[in-house]
């Protein structure tokens, strides 16, 4: 099957990136980056990059080649209040792919988005710490389900939504994840494990998915994949 992915530069999305092109149902990941990716990744003969600039416009011609994707990987974040990487770039892409999907009868989509433990929905919230960052990310979130109920029949949206994300960069990272265990922290690798099994799994219902779940699965899901790639091997 065929992914879309965006988000491939960042440190988590490189993870993320990194275990979805080592899930065996994926046979295809086409990353829309603004830059190249590294020689180590771009190799990879699943990878296709293609360079883009203006995450606000996705014109037809661009999309229409890969109206056969299954899923949609997004891992564009900031730690800014910029309400153009936050909402309006994936609000865009959904609407231009979803314009796309129509022409493809029996079309099904899913879209999967990073969003994080402390991003709320309520716009009326009063908040102590990060209030735009997190009421943007939240109604993005309102927004894309929404997209999701609307468009049932072809579409759904996933909220992934981690603690703290430990990365291969991030310093003491095993005693940090031993700290905080299962609940309140997840390593990169098993988050990506788990968004790529959520990428080839249509049965899964539209919703917002928490850390302790995906820390769970997703551990599961690295052991799946290095079974399989072992038995492949030998």
């Amino acid at each position: 099957m065929k992914i879309l992915f965006v988000g491939a530069t960042g440190s988590i999305g490189s993870e993320v990136l990194e275990q979805c092109l080592a899930r065996p149902e994926i046979t295809s990941v086409v990353a829309f980056s603004r830059r190249e990716l590294p020689s180590d990744v771009s190799t990879n003969p699943k990878l296709q990059v293609i360079i883009k600039k203006d995450f606000s416009n996705w014109p037809q011609g661009v999309l229409e080649p890969h109206a056969d994707a299954e899923a949609m990987v997004w891992m564009m974040g900031t730690y800014t209040a910029d309400e153009d990487v936050l909402l309006k770039y994936p609000l865009a892409f959904q609407h231009a792919f979803l314009n796309v999907l129509k022409t493809s009868p029996g079309a099904k989509f899913r879209d999967i988005h990073l969003s994080g433990r402390f991003v709320v929905q309520d716009q009326e919230r009063s908040l102590w710490f990060l209030p735009a960052q997190r009421k943007i990310k939240g109604r993005f979130e309102n927004e894309a389900l929404a997209f999701a109920a609307e468009n049932a029949s072809i579409w759904k949206t996933f909220s992934v939504k981690p603690a703290a994300v430990v990365t291969k960069k991030t310093w003491g990272g095993s005693f940090f994840s031993a700290v905080l265990g299962d609940r309140l922290s997840i390593k990169a690798d098993a988050l990506g494990a788990f968004v790529a099994r959520l990428a080839v799994r249509p049965d899964e219902e539209s919703g917002v998915i928490w850390n302790h779940r995906m820390a769970v699965e997703g551990k599961e899901a690295l052991e799946h994949v290095r079974k399989a790639t072992s038995n492949s091997s030998g």
